[in-house]
């Protein structure tokens, strides 16, 4: 049996049409569910997702990292996607330190966390269902919400006038380190009128030229080698952090904009 024959026999369930029929009247935004074990939570989620008549998306919470990564996995299988369609299923990874240590996470979690809250925050404008696993214990850091998210992420293109200064400036209060050399992401380095700065969500640094206070070129570059790897027409800086003081916390951005669907048994007992 295909995928798609797998998906109708939900439709012969009186509970789950109960649940679309909740979804679809806009009566509730969270749904707590047991019982469902294993795969099965994937397909349910898959099963939910394929009706197309739901322009919903989702924030799915599992109880444990490894539950989490077996969902993503299962639903980015169960919904076929393929690997040159927009990315719209995420796993929203843990940090790999805890509270209040006096270290940094792995620069690569930071990259994909904010990443994703880039997309999270432009949910309104995504025609796409967004589909968002996560555990726990990554949702509870606070977050920026999307308006102060947006607010704080900068556009800018060829040919706009820009401040030397003022672009310096940003840097700072976005807490990037003015260095000699750029070498590592979250710094930043001016000579001239020439800024080298390495986002935290970029694989490589940028280098932004400025012809007076007009920016002439954009450009990646290779840290070994200094040269030019891609010239880009414009850029957007993403907030190298994810907490920005704004009196809004994690729910501001995740639960407002999706359907929330907890899942495990000590999650059920939890919030029951």
């Amino acid at each position: 049996m295909s995928l798609s024959g797998i998906f109708s026999l939900w439709n012969q369930s009186a509970e789950f049409k109960e649940i679309i029929k909740i979804i679809k009247g806009k009566l509730i935004n969270k749904i707590l569910l047991s019982g469902l074990k294993d795969s099965a939570r994937s397909f349910f989620i898959a099963a939910l997702a394929s009706k197309k008549e739901i322009k919903k998306s989702y924030l799915i919470i599992a109880d444990s990292q490894e539950n989490a990564l077996k969902i993503y996995q299962d639903l980015s299988t169960f919904l076929n996607k393929p690997q040159s369609e927009e990315e719209n299923i995420f796993l929203f990874p843990s940090f790999d330190v805890l509270p209040y240590e006096d270290i940094s996470s792995d620069p690569q979690i930071i990259q994909q966390r904010i990443n994703i809250l880039k997309h999270l925050s432009a949910i309104d404008q995504n025609i796409k269902r967004i589909i968002l696993i996560a555990d726990i214990k990554a949702l509870l850091p606070k977050l920026a919400s999307p308006r102060k998210f947006k607010k704080t992420s900068w556009k800018f293109k060829i040919g706009d006038v820009l401040k030397k200064g003022d672009f310096l400036e940003i840097l700072l209060d976005q807490n990037y380190q003015s260095v000699e050399i750029v070498e590592e992401k979250g710094e930043f380095s001016s000579r001239g009128g020439i800024i080298d700065f390495f986002p935290v969500t970029s694989e490589n640094p940028l280098r932004l030229e400025l012809f007076g206070d007009q920016i002439e070129s954009i450009r990646y570059f290779n840290l070994n080698t200094q040269r030019s790897i891609l010239k880009l027409t414009d850029y957007t800086l993403l907030p190298s952090r994810e907490f920005i003081t704004d009196g809004s916390s994690n729910y501001n951005v995740c639960v407002n904009s999706l359907g929330v669907i907890f899942f495990g048994e000590k999650i059920s007992s939890g919030f029951g």
